[in-house]
């Protein structure tokens, strides 16, 4: 990730890549693993405003860490 030299820190720095669109555009043909495109097109729930405030329960996909399966990729269709 670039820095410049006013924005120098020992803090580490991450990339979050989020692309977000309607859920009737979904992907339809896998090119890529799991982990990059995933499978799972439920639409996003809102919580409410003061959930950060307070916990709430929120289902987890991979709460044991990614499967093993999705770490490969797709096979192209035929």
């Amino acid at each position: 990730v670039h820095a410049s030299t006013s924005n120098l820190s020992p803090w580490n720095r991450v990339s979050v890549y989020l692309s977000l669109c309607a859920v009737s555009n979904h992907i339809r043909r896998f090119k890529r693993p799991e982990y990059i495109a995933h499978r799972d097109f439920t639409p996003i729930e809102c919580l409410p405003d003061d959930c950060l405030l307070h916990p709430y329960p929120v289902a987890l996909p991979w709460k044991d860490g990614t499967p093993e399966e999705a770490l490969r990729p797709a096979a192209l269709p035929r």
